[in-house]
Formats: C-alpha cells, structure tokens, sequence
C-alpha cells in the first residue's frame, strides 16, 4: 500500500486539508551597478615646507653717508665696491674689487682736492657688524725703497682717522721679504728735525703681492 506524503488525510470530514506544501524557493539575487566611482584613497600628505625667511635690508636713514659715517652696517652690508661718483682711478678700483673678492665692503670717498693731499680714498668694512675703518690704498711699481715711502706718506693721509694703508705692489716684482723690510723701515724712520715731526705709521697696513697674497701689518703702540 503507498501514502501520499504529500497531503496528509484526515477522517474528520469537517476538518480541511491542509494547502499542499510549496516547495521552498532560492532567494533572489540581485546585481546593480553604481553609478559613481568610489572615493579614492586619501594621498600621503607634502611634506611641509622649510623655508628660510629673512627680513629685508633695513633703510638707512635719511643723510646717512656710509663713505663718512663709520657705523656697522648690520643687515644692510654684502661684500661690494661703492663708488657712485666714479671717485676711483683704475688702479684704486683695482684694490677695492680685490678686498670686495675677499669679502669687504669698499666705499669711495669723494676727491678733496682742497685737504691738502690728505683726504683718504675710502672706507673699508669686513664684516655686518664692523665698523668703516677709513682707508689709503697706494699703488708701487717700483722697488722697497718707494714701497717704503708710499707706506709712510699713506700713514700720514690716514692719522688723523688712525685709519689704514692698503699698498698694491702687483705691479712690482716686490717679493714678501722686501716687503717685511719695507714695513720695518718705515715704521722704524725717525727724524731729527723738529719742523719735521715723526710720521706714526698706520694702525695696519695690507701690502698686496703679486699673486694677490695680502700681507698685513699692525702697529705695536
């Protein structure tokens, strides 16, 4: 004898059979497209800047006068030769653009024809925050005996601003012993005419040689 599983059978006649079984269906699967690409990764962030600020020069103040006034220049000093006025002769400029090379402010002090030969060409400054030293340049082309003269006659331009002497023996063949004995003579030279006072020698004076060494000199006392 076969049951039929499927629905089930019953004697009470005032029961109804149960609704046949519906088999259970898969669920549905839907697919969908979006229409908007999705958010990109974030990126690394820059690396952050490292600038260097500098503030501007200062302005000098109205009337000042770097060729005159010996004051430290501070932020507004670069190594450079000054000389508005065309103030310098060739050889003059030659010195100047040389210090400049080496790292010094040059200004060109006008021509004084009326100071008696003793107004100084210039007016020297190594460094932002050193003052002007106010300068003699000279120029020898001949032996030690002029080198000694030029540092003597320098020496008196500048002793009234106890300045310095810069001598250039480029032209020369003027060899660094000649010049130690130059220097030592000329400081050394004494006069026994009382109309003819002494000359002090410079506080320093730079002797330039003729593959552009600087030979400096300073005054003992």
């Amino acid at each position: 004898m076969s049951v039929d599983t499927a629905r089930p059978h019953t004697d009470d006649p005032d029961t109804p059979d149960p609704a046949p079984a519906v088999p259970e269906q898969p669920a549905a699967r839907y697919e969908a497209e979006l229409d908007h690409s999705p958010e990109p990764e974030p990126e690394d962030e820059p690396p952050a800047l490292d600038l260097e600020l500098t503030a501007p020069d200062e302005a000098p103040e109205e009337g000042f006068d770097p060729a005159f006034d010996l004051r430290p220049l501070g932020s507004g000093f670069r190594p450079e030769v000054r000389d508005p006025d065309g103030a310098f002769l060739p050889k003059e400029l030659a010195i100047a653009e040389l210090l400049a090379e080496r790292g010094a402010r040059v200004d060109a002090r006008p021509a004084d024809h009326g100071a008696g030969g003793k107004n100084p060409d210039t007016v020297v400054r190594k460094g932002p925050d050193e003052p002007g030293v106010v300068t003699e340049f000279k120029t020898v082309t001949g032996n030690q005996n002029a080198l000694k003269q030029e540092i003597r006659l320098g020496s008196k331009q500048v002793a009234e601003a106890d300045g310095e002497v810069v001598v250039d023996v480029r032209e020369s063949s003027i060899t660094r012993e000649e010049a130690d004995r130059a220097y030592r003579r000329a400081a050394g030279q004494r006069s026994d005419d009382p109309e003819k006072p002494a000359t002090r020698i410079a506080k320093a004076v730079h002797i330039i040689l003729g593959d552009d060494e600087i030979v400096s000199y300073e005054r003992r006392s």
